[in-house]
């Protein structure tokens, strides 16, 4: 069994390490990927590739910065249409060792490209540019932040809804989901829709290890989704949302998998609102202090609608004007897709604004 270590010491631990000695090789990575050098990048590859004994004699921390390593070349390579497991033999054993180890899929993730990333002179990049930096930039700021809301999520849906402590674990709630607002507005800022899709869009194309396919390390993988799980999606049928966040969490850390698992099935925090708004339609007392825990939960539903619009016009810029080769985001999802989870965010915001009108207090700004 896995020791419990908690993931975002152990990813600072592996941002402190260059087991394969790549600090030296990022310069290197940039040339080759600018001159779309796959013979020279799968000799990288070949040269840097460990044995499968020695990944699973190394430290947790050693085999996350050895993925993090490997996937930039796996990226870049792909980026140039080869297969990087028929390029590099052996790579696929190493790639399942390294998942298999650390209970992730056998390729890099967000979590690698970003919380396993040194900041500074040692930050792994694909292409050097500062807007790539900026990009991992924004989303190491937002991450811990999602995943402390995620965090207290937990406690909401196990506090009751009628107490104060509701009330409180629902605004921290709420401070945590605006970071990730806040960081697609420094995106928006730092990072032209023209450079993502036109440059750096490439290097998130999925590969094949031993027949089955893997996505690159997306954005869209943040585990934003278990807010909505917690908040509204716990108790949504809806296939298309049911298949976007089973597909998010396969990449995600083992912990973040098993809370979808534990909270796909309500009642979700909405939902306790709503019953308890019928439990105590009579009690004034009762109403005044569930009006407090509803506008706090419609603060963070609306928390989710700003930022999924503002994703939505961005990824629109993106990918239908163009500019880019893909019809599809770096997490596999399409635009009537994100459009789709708009829809249903925004419907659920809604919802708590009916609760609210019911309980006699002010509607909420959508």
């Amino acid at each position: 069994m896995r020791a419990v270590v908690d993931p975002e010491e152990l990813a600072g631990a592996a941002a402190g390490l260059d087991p394969l000695g790549f600090d030296r090789l990022v310069p290197v990575l940039h040339r080759l990927n600018a001159a779309r050098d796959a013979p020279g990048l799968s000799a990288l590859l070949r040269d840097l590739l460990p044995p499968v004994a020695g990944v699973t004699a190394r430290s947790e921390a050693e085999r996350l910065a050895i993925m993090r390593d490997l996937g930039l070349l796996l990226g870049s390579l792909r980026a140039c249409d080869a297969e990087p497991a028929e390029a590099v033999p052996g790579l696929t054993e190493v790639l399942l060792a390294l998942g298999a180890t650390s209970d992730m899929v056998p390729r890099d993730t967000l979590h690698h490209y970003v919380m396993c990333n040194p900041v500074g002179p040692r930050e792994r990049t694909y292409t050097g540019d500062v807007m790539e930096r900026m990009l991992v930039s924004s989303v190491r700021s937002s991450l811990p932040r999602v995943t402390s809301a995620a965090r207290m999520c937990g406690d909401l849906l196990t506090l009751d809804p009628m107490t104060p402590d509701f009330v409180v674990a629902a605004n921290e709630v709420v401070v945590r989901v605006r970071a990730v607002h806040d960081a697609i507005e420094a995106t928006v800022a730092t990072v032209t829709p023209v450079y993502f899709a036109g440059t750096l869009r490439q290097y998130f194309e999925p590969i094949h290890v031993a027949g089955k396919r893997y996505l690159g390390p997306a954005a869209a993988h943040m585990p934003l989704y278990l807010v909505d799980l917690a908040l509204w999606a716990g108790d949504d049928d809806t296939l298309v949302y049911r298949e976007f966040w089973r597909e998010s969490a396969e990449y995600g850390l083992p912990e973040w998998r098993a809370l979808a698992e534990q909270w796909a099935h309500g009642p979700s925090v909405t939902t306790r609102l709503v019953e308890a708004m019928g439990q105590h339609r009579e009690d004034h007392s009762a109403l005044d202090r569930l009006r407090a825990s509803a506008e706090a939960v419609g603060r963070a539903q609306r928390g989710l609608v700003a930022f999924r619009g503002k994703h939505l016009t961005l990824a629109r810029e993106a990918y239908e004007e163009g500019v880019g080769r893909f019809p599809t985001g770096s997490g596999g999802g399409t635009i009537d897709l994100l459009a789709t989870v708009t829809n249903l965010s925004r419907e659920n915001a809604a919802l708590v604004n009916q609760v609210l009108r019911a309980a006699g207090g002010r509607r909420a700004h959508a």
